[in-house]
């Protein structure tokens, strides 16, 4: 079986449901006990990486290394069941 992955930043070729914003909310409660964690961040043509850079300035996290890649796992953990 062929597989197909589009890449679609801007939201002009798919429609999500909001699936990486419910996936990252989870997460970042999850990982770091923050409760209603999406704030006023722009989401809209931006990758997951901005958007979470700056999700943890909003929320003052700092994550080390073994805390970014427990919230990666979570996320994606996340996204995939979203």
């Amino acid at each position: 079986m062929r597989s197909i992955c589009l890449f679609d930043i801007d939201g002009t070729l798919l429609r999500t449901g909001g699936a990486g914003q419910k996936a990252m909310e989870r997460a970042l409660t999850d990982v770091f006990g923050v409760p209603d964690p999406w704030e006023d961040i722009p989401a809209a043509g931006r990758t997951d990486r901005a958007i979470t850079h700056d999700l943890f300035t909003y929320h003052e996290l700092a994550p080390n290394e073994q805390q970014w890649a427990e919230f990666q796992t979570v996320y994606f953990r996340h996204l995939s069941s979203t």
